[in-house]
């Protein structure tokens, strides 16, 4: 969803700053972010603002909530793989 898209697209951007890139202004930065990634849409605001999205900003978590997306796009080219070769086969096991 266009939702679960915009929260990885500003998990991934939160992460790629460097500490001397850090915003004073959160909603600002979260804006800009949602707005150059094409995703800002305000009928459907991202359900996981930086204000309290905060387990992706401790405990090692590095910009985890991207690879979700990453993990659902590896899991459609296998079932797309499967499809195409024939489904669940002994060859397609091996």
């Amino acid at each position: 969803t266009t939702e679960y898209l915009a929260a990885a697209l500003l998990d991934q951007r939160w992460h790629q700053l460097t500490p001397s890139q850090v915003p004073t202004d959160v909603l600002s930065f979260e804006a800009k972010a949602l707005q150059d990634a094409g995703v800002a849409y305000p009928p459907v605001p991202p359900r996981y603002r930086t204000g309290y999205f905060s387990h992706s900003m401790g405990g090692g978590y590095s910009a985890g909530y991207y690879a979700y997306l990453w993990s659902e796009r590896l899991d459609a080219e296998t079932v797309k793989w499967f499809t195409e070769s024939g489904g669940l086969t002994r060859k397609n096991g091996d």
